[in-house]
């Protein structure tokens, strides 16, 4: 399969989002370990805000991947069908 630049953009971005997710979240335990209440309210929102970021990036991927599954079997199909 040929490279598709919206897989390595849709797979870049979620890498960037995995690694602001992972800076919130271990930033929130920290704070959380420290009874930093004001701040543990602003990164948990934050974080969960990262996480659905990451999230709705992963269901992108999932979606765009199938598409090229899909084309792959119409274009097998068009091939393997009689002439």
């Amino acid at each position: 399969m040929q490279s598709c630049e919206l897989c390595q953009d849709l797979w870049r971005k979620y890498g960037i989002a995995t690694k602001i997710h992972v800076q919130l979240d271990n930033k929130l335990r920290f704070a959380a370990l420290q009874d930093d209440h004001g701040l543990v309210q602003s990164l948990t929102m934050e974080t969960e805000g990262a996480e659905q970021i990451r999230t709705d990036l992963r269901e992108a991927i999932r979606k765009h991947e199938k598409s090229h599954s899909l084309a792959a079997t119409q274009k097998q199909r068009a091939t393997d069908s009689p002439k």
